[in-house]
């Protein structure tokens, strides 16, 4: 039940994206048959367990032009490279909820910790990530250390989620009854460096509850992280459009080889964007786009353990 209703929930989003008007009713209108063709395939990416409520994180891939069939909307036009790579990036979100008693960042009592969950399934449509916490995260990072944790630190985390950028939101509420606003640090953190971004949540009348506040603490923060991941500059777009680019397929025994392949070819010396638009349960597909000799991109990925094997319209990747 929850797959079908994250695949229904994929295609409305993406009708909403596209614009489409009353997206709700068309897309509630979809023929079983018709829903087979749009949606590829679902993932699970990750099931746990709060109190009475099993929560899991799906990812869906919707086949673009079945969708637009369906819906008798016009084919996508061939597009400037920036409309599809600007969502690349792959960001993690970590929320921190501070009062003046204690910090929590994994806790059950972390209301913060849901609310942006939802926020980011609404605005980000997979770009973020708001990991559940497994033993590997908690051994990492937790209250104690968020506010100094080094993006050097986490180095595990950013190869095991396949992250570019780890973002480590903290919110402080405003005191109930007072028009102090609601203040936001969000550490930015890289394999290389940390950045820190302060934003405030104004109070819009001194009567809003703490829950209204938070809701709108999340709200801001999934909106500015959203702006991250989907963020590309125009120099970079117009240096990707005239870049060199390839298709690639990913094969990989579990999550923890793709993020490592990832992180590897993004670091790669000649790699200027890796692109990775959708995953589906059978492989993860993507374009590679480079500067240079494509046999030196060869050599340098062979350097790093992965595997390069040629097809007709690409190449396949996997680890040795």
């Amino acid at each position: 039940m929850a797959v079908d209703y994250a695949k229904k929930r994929a295609v409305y989003l993406f009708a909403r994206k596209l614009q489409v008007e009353n997206a709700s009713a068309k897309v509630a209108a979809l023929k079983p048959e018709e829903m087979k063709r749009i949606v590829r395939g679902a993932t699970i990416l990750n099931i746990r367990r709060e109190k009475e409520i099993t929560y899991a994180d799906v990812s869906v891939s919707i086949v673009d032009t079945e969708l637009r069939r369906a819906l008798d909307l016009p084919a996508a036009t061939a597009g400037t490279l920036g409309d599809t790579v600007s969502a690349s990036r792959s960001v993690l979100i970590l929320p921190v909820y501070r009062t003046q008693e204690r910090a929590y960042l994994w806790e059950t009592e972390n209301p913060l910790r849901e609310l942006l969950r939802l926020e980011v399934l609404r605005q980000a449509h997979g770009a973020v990530l708001v990991p559940a916490g497994d033993f590997e995260d908690l051994r990492l990072i937790d209250h104690n250390n968020a506010a100094v944790v080094t993006g050097v630190e986490l180095g595990s985390m950013f190869e095991r989620y396949g992250a570019e950028e780890i973002i480590i939101a903290t919110a402080t509420p405003g005191a109930e009854g007072t028009i102090e606003p609601t203040s936001i640090t969000l550490r930015r953190l890289t394999p290389k460096d940390v950045r820190v971004e302060v934003m405030k949540v104004p109070v819009v009348e001194v009567k809003e509850t703490a829950a209204t506040r938070l809701q709108m603490a999340a709200a801001a923060i999934a909106s500015a992280v959203t702006q991250i991941a989907t963020s590309t500059s125009y120099d970079e777009r117009r240096a990707l459009e005239n870049a060199s680019h390839l298709k690639v397929y990913f094969t990989y025994a579990n999550p923890r080889e793709l993020g490592k392949m990832q992180q590897s070819i993004r670091g790669a010396a000649n790699v200027m964007a890796l692109e990775i638009p959708n995953i589906t349960l059978q492989n993860v597909s993507g374009t590679i786009y480079y500067s240079g000799e494509r046999q030196t991109l060869k050599i340098d990925l062979a350097k790093q353990g992965i595997v390069v094997g040629e097809r007709s319209d690409g190449w396949m990747l996997s680890l040795r």
